[in-house]
């Protein structure tokens, strides 16, 4: 029997929701068979991961960070853009990195907002970056002048992605840096700047 813990407003919704309780008449307390008990003791893990996964989807409808359910459901593979949607950032960028400028021949597909965080690769938030500024940068957010700088670099992609917007980007731009780095830290730069 659990007494003493739920409001009565609270109790009533609650009889509407499931029939795994009884309430006893005129009583503020719930009684719970051990059948019951029993079975959500046994699966115990599954009942707390569909309660989070639920809390999850219903917070994603508040919380600006995306892809909250799809964290915690699976485990998502990092992807690649195709080689040539690729070879035209790199052109675009003149051959060079987009963050220290150096020239080179080979590039790594660098997120500029943390892959971690929008766990999506997008040809918007692509960019061609030298393998020492791509490792030590990796999942850092890069200062705000980067942002600018794939702002502009943007406008010069034939086609981006469903949905992009200037607006959509500077919002996970801001809400990555709150979540992953508060307003105080100083954002990456690469160490030759």
């Amino acid at each position: 029997m659990i007494c003493k813990a739920i409001k009565p407003q609270v109790l009533k919704r609650l009889l509407k929701d499931c029939k795994i309780y009884s309430v006893p008449r005129g009583s503020n307390s719930i009684i719970i068979s051990k059948e019951i008990v029993n079975f959500m003791k046994e699966n115990k893990n599954t009942l707390v991961s569909a309660l989070n996964y639920t809390i999850a989807e219903y917070l994603e409808g508040f919380n600006l960070s995306p892809n909250i359910s799809r964290c915690l459901k699976e485990e998502t593979t990092k992807t690649r853009l195709p080689t040539p949607v690729f070879d035209k950032i790199i052109e675009i960028q003149n051959s060079c990195c987009f963050y220290c400028g150096n020239e080179g021949k080979e590039f790594a597909q660098e997120h500029v907002i943390p892959w971690n965080f929008v766990r999506a690769t997008q040809n918007h938030n692509i960019v061609a970056s030298c393998t020492p500024c791509n490792s030590s940068k990796h999942d850092s957010l890069p200062a705000k002048k980067y942002l600018d700088k794939i702002l502009e670099r943007n406008r010069s992609l034939e086609s981006l992605t469903s949905g992009y917007s200037r607006e959509m980007m500077e919002s996970l731009y801001e809400n990555c840096r709150i979540e992953y780095h508060g307003k105080e830290e100083k954002l990456w730069e690469p160490s030759s700047i």
